[in-house]
Parts: C-alpha cells; structure tokens; sequence
C-alpha cells in the first residue's frame, strides 16, 4: 500500500504538463558505492533522475546506506533539504520506489492558488417593524403578613401505659331438667356451678335429684327408687364446650313390698356439656352423663339380697351463665 501511494506522489510530481516536462532537466542522483547504475538505470529514468554529483544549488538527491535501511537526502527545487527512510531497494520494484519517492521530494507540487473570496451577501431588505406592546406595569408589592408571635409549651409527660391485665377466672353457673335412663327411667333435675381458670381447667360442684322410678321390671315386685346428691366437678372447658368427672354421694330411698333400703351411696360420673348459639354470657347448654353406683345398691326381687345396680345414663339441657370473677358483666366462656 505504502509502495502504492509513492508511485502516485512520484506520478504527480514528476509527470505534469508535457511542455513543463519537457523543459525540466534531470535531477542529479548519488547511488551508495556498489551500487551498479546500470541495474538503476531503468527507475532513475522514470523517476526522472539520472546518475551523477550536484549541480550548483540545483535539485540533487543522495542515496546512503544506513544498516539494512538506506537514507533519502534530498535538497529540492526551492533549496529544503529534506530526508526520509526507506528499506534496502533489494528488487528492480523496490528501486523504482526509491526512485520515485526521491523524486516527488525534488520537485514538490505547487500550492493551490487561494480562490478568490465570494462575494459578501446583499443585505436583506429591511422590514417593517410591528409595532411594540407597552411594557406591563410590575406588579404591586404583596402587603406584608401581620407577625405571629409563637409560644412553646411543654406538654406535660404523657403517663406510661398500664400493661393489660391479666386474665381472669371465670365463674359458671346452669340448671338443667332431663332423664335417667336405665333399669326404670325417672326424671332427674339438677344445678351446678364453678369457677374455669384462664388455663382452660374446670372446678366446680353439682346437686341433682331423680326419681320415683322402678328399680325392677316385674311389675309385681316394683322397686321404687328415689335419689338426691351432690357431686364435686372437674374437668376441662372451653368457650363451645366442656368434659367433666364427678366424684360424690347420693341419699338413696328404695322401697319394696317386702324390703326398704335407706342409706348414702358413693357414685363416680363423666360426661360433656355443650353451649350451642353464640349467646355471650348467656346461654343454652346440653349435657350427657354416664353414672355408676361405687357400692352394691340393687335389690334382687326374687331373694330380695342387694347388688350392684347398672350404670345410669342421664340426658338433658337447661340454661347456662358465665362471667368473669369480679365483673358484672357475663363474658362469652360459660
């Protein structure tokens, strides 16, 4: 590419108008010794340099080896010297480059005659002038605010918050009316009525009453059977429901044609009661609990000796209350 664009330098620089060429004489050129000037013959002439020492002040230009690279002195037309590096012109192509490039740097081209300045643009034709609005006046000074004297006052501290109170139990109370179910069904009433804790336990006491019933089923040896106690509860309850164990005695009345039986028998009871509605405080309640004699209680119609009776299962509903222990008000926890 390099080679390329010296042989366009040396192109222009040293083929101008055939009459300026003709009348230019050749450049004098000194090869480095050893050179053969019959192998530069060729691109001396086309470069349109020729072998030979300097003329006067005229053009002359100087090929020195320098390394494996050869210097280019040139001293042109105007009298510059100037120098250039070039490698070691090895091929007849290589040489012809040289040449040419020595060349272009002997006879440099002519600057380019400034063109002439244009002309200055006519002055547009002055136009009308619309005539100009008034300036607005300025605006009035705003009235200065009237002064607001600002006193800080230090509000009292505000009081530390109370933590919340702790839970409280809450007491029970219902009544209830059903049946007894078992070997001759009677009719049982009964109350009760405790305390549950806020950890979810139950404690509390129940009375209930049943009977006249028969004890046996052969009509002609009817037992009657009456009852009245008391238990003590306890249990586990929550705000829809509760299970509860029973512990207590019973006043038991059983008459016979040929035996009577008075006396205070110990009963064992489970059973759960549940709270139907979401009344608060107040409240219907069903219950269902299975009691069961702790000592022999039956009486055996044909030899009349006592045994145990079965377990009674006792089925009702009544009316419940609740409320938290010291408060007026009945809470949703029966």
């Amino acid at each position: 590419m390099l080679r390329g664009l010296l042989l366009v330098l040396a192109v222009f620089a040293c083929w101008g108008p055939a009459s300026a060429r003709a009348a230019e004489a050749l450049v004098p050129a000194s090869l480095p010794a050893g050179e053969d000037p019959a192998a530069w013959g060729d691109a001396l002439a086309l470069a349109g340099l020729r072998v030979g020492p300097p003329e006067g002040t005229g053009a002359f230009v100087l090929l020195h080896p320098t390394g494996d690279r050869w210097t280019v002195v040139v001293r042109d037309t105007a009298g510059r010297v100037q120098t250039a590096q070039v490698p070691r012109p090895l091929t007849a192509t290589d040489r012809e480059s040289t040449a040419l490039l020595a060349a272009s740097l002997a006879r440099p081209l002519a600057a380019p005659k400034p063109a002439s300045p244009a002309p200055p643009p006519s002055a547009p034709p002055a136009l009308a002038r619309a005539p100009r609005a008034a300036p607005r006046p300025p605006p009035a000074a705003p009235a200065p605010l009237p002064a607001v004297e600002l006193t800080l006052v230090e509000a009292p501290p505000a009081a530390p918050l109370a933590p919340p109170p702790p839970p409280r139990p809450t007491g029970w109370s219902r009544a209830m009316a059903g049946l007894r179910v078992g070997p001759g069904s009677a009719p049982v009433v009964g109350v009760a009525a405790g305390v549950d804790t806020p950890g979810g336990w139950r404690l509390g006491v129940a009375g209930q009453a049943w009977g006249p019933a028969n004890a046996t089923a052969a009509a002609a040896d009817a037992v009657r059977a009456r009852s009245a106690g008391g238990e003590l509860l306890v249990g586990r309850a929550s705000a829809s429901a509760a299970l509860e164990l029973g512990l207590g005695a019973d006043g038991r009345a059983l008459d016979a044609a040929r035996v009577g039986v008075r006396g205070v028998v110990p009963t064992a009871s489970a059973g759960a009661a549940w709270y139907p509605g979401a009344a608060r405080g107040r409240g219907l309640v069903v219950l269902v609990r299975a009691q069961a004699d702790l000592r022999m209680t039956g009486v055996d119609p044909a030899s009349g000796v006592a045994r145990l009776a079965p377990v009674g299962l006792i089925v009702g509903a009544g009316l419940r209350g609740a409320a938290p222990v010291g408060r007026a008000s009945f809470s949703q926890n029966p």
